[in-house]
């Protein structure tokens, strides 16, 4: 299933048309709601996390799924354009794509579960967890407690 959204830094926001020209009411809400075949993986994220919220849990898993793929499509363009300095990730640009991936991983394993389909969502949950994007410190009790990086 191809996803629609593509990420584009440069990008500019369409304006959508309206089915009837001439008409002078428009239903804004329609048009706020469109999705943009331009919109950034975190736009995707909060959006599927919008969903959740409302417990629509199949578009959520939808988004997330879309969100991913549009990081992994940026990640392996910008790494295979290593001809100039600025194409690179700088350190806090990757962190921040790290974060983003565990971020949609995490919720859409939860979605998942949401949705009863428990070996995907022990499978994103194992995924997110191997990002590592905390660190580990031990208590005196010898409980091991995770802070976000």
């Amino acid at each position: 299933k191809g996803c629609p959204h593509t990420f584009s830094p440069t990008a500019q926001p369409r304006t959508p048309k309206l089915s009837r020209p001439g008409k002078t009411e428009r239903n804004f809400d329609t048009i706020r709601n469109m999705a943009s075949p331009e919109l950034k993986p975190h736009q995707l994220i909060s959006e599927a996390d919008s969903l959740f919220v409302d417990e629509n849990f199949t578009s959520a898993v939808e988004k997330y799924s879309c969100a991913l793929r549009c990081l992994s499509e940026s990640l392996s363009s910008e790494k295979g354009d290593q001809s100039s300095p600025s194409s690179s990730l700088s350190e806090d640009s990757s962190q921040g794509v790290l974060l983003m991936k565990y971020r949609a991983l995490s919720h859409r394993s939860a979605s998942f579960l949401k949705l009863k389909r428990y070996e995907e969502a022990l499978k994103d949950a194992t995924a997110a967890l191997d990002l590592k994007p905390f660190e580990e410190e031990e208590d005196e009790g010898g409980c091991v407690r995770r802070r976000l990086i």
